[in-house]
């Protein structure tokens, strides 16, 4: 599925044609003529509300929004209105769907956007996709996940948390409300999401450190809420 948000570009272009026309012309014996203009300016300002040609165009291939990703897609929305000759696609796979998201940027490549924005569905597929955007050099920027290497060839860029870090201060401020001794229960993200390994890395990190904090169950929700208020209950 793609989807296209324009912005408030289509209707500014047509409210200033709109305008520009009324101020343009007037009528003589049934035709248009320029008031104090070249007709050609007229004929310009027609081509341009038949046209309305949008000079940026950044494709998004991420997952179904649910949660903090529909917050950063509404977020990614909201900043794309509030610029002028900008469109954005959004594509969605499901976790784990890395082939449909690599055809989902292939697509967007023989659109010729100007820029991919990716929110990777599978590690796996990272090498593909950066190989794919560094052989037309369009710019990618991986947001919330991607690949973990220190230096890419080409514009690609990363806006990615330190998972392995949050794991530790997340168990260090359960440890602290603890007071260092009580039964632990894990709810893991996605399997396939690099940021689930890392995430539980540092809170086993950290769980280690404190005898009497146990680690008693581990289950998976897959980023769902749903399933992991599921999982608590059970």
């Amino acid at each position: 599925m793609i989807r296209t948000l324009r912005g408030r570009t289509l209707v500014q272009r047509f409210n200033a044609a709109r305008e520009a026309l009324q101020s343009c012309h007037v009528r003589v014996r049934g035709s248009i003529v320029a008031r104090g203009r070249r007709p050609a300016a007229c004929a310009a300002v027609l081509a341009s509300l038949a046209t309305p040609a949008l000079s940026t165009t950044i494709g998004v291939a991420m997952v179904q929004p649910n949660g903090f990703t529909q917050l950063l897609h509404d977020r990614l929305e909201t900043y794309a209105r509030s610029l002028p000759d900008l469109a954005v696609q959004f594509a969605y796979a499901p976790e784990g769907a890395g082939e449909k998201q690599i055809e989902q940027v292939r697509q967007f490549i023989a659109a010729k956007v100007d820029a991919l924005v990716v929110l990777p569905v599978d590690p796996v597929a990272n090498a593909t996709i950066t190989r794919l955007a560094q052989e037309v050099d369009i710019p990618l920027v991986y947001a919330n996940n991607g690949p973990r290497e220190d230096w890419f060839d080409g514009r690609v860029a990363f806006v990615l948390p330190n998972d392995l870090v949050a794991g530790r201060l997340q168990m260090r401020k359960l440890a602290q409300m603890l007071k260092g001794k009580g039964r632990v229960a894990i709810i893991n993200g996605h399997p396939s999401h690099l940021a689930t390994a890392l995430r539980t890395q540092g809170v086993k990190e950290v769980a280690a450190a404190f005898p009497e904090l146990h680690v008693v169950e581990e289950g998976t929700a897959d980023w769902d809420r749903k399933k992991a208020a599921a999982l608590v209950a059970a």
